[in-house]
């Protein structure tokens, strides 16, 4: 809802571990949605489901606007693992710091998280370009 986000943070329960969890939005990320939340109600949804009055659209709903621009832009298979694994990637190559990563993440080990963003296939797909035999 429009007041879980408008001071540039907000919680949310994760599904797996049933952990609570405290995200700040980033600051170019919050003038997007200051933008976008300017007409809401503190009650409304960020995302309004069109079957009812003032409910959020479901997970087959966020699957289906994905889905949607992944065939508008001609792109590659995209889900919101995509997304999640987007972000770890730029995140860590702007700050080169896997340990954060692994926590906003939940992983148990940094391997795991350079794994899963793809920064070790890049690193072995960098050195097999450079190697001489």
């Amino acid at each position: 809802k429009k007041k879980d986000v408008k001071n540039g943070e907000f919680k949310l329960k994760e599904q797996k571990t049933g952990k609570l969890k405290q995200t700040v939005i980033p600051t170019n990320c919050m003038k997007a949605i200051r933008l976008y939340i300017a007409k809401l109600e503190d009650e409304d949804f960020l995302f309004s489901s069109q079957k009812g009055i003032n409910k959020p659209i479901g997970r087959i709903q966020a699957w289906r606007i994905i889905k949607d621009i992944e065939t508008r832009f001609k792109l590659p298979s995209l889900g919101t693992h995509t997304l999640r694994k987007t972000f770890g990637y730029h995140f860590y190559k702007q700050f080169n710091d896997v340990v954060t990563l692994q926590k906003i993440f939940n992983h148990k080990e940094p391997k795991e998280t350079l794994i899963y963003i793809g920064i070790q296939q890049d690193e072995i797909n960098l050195l097999m370009k450079k190697f001489n035999s």
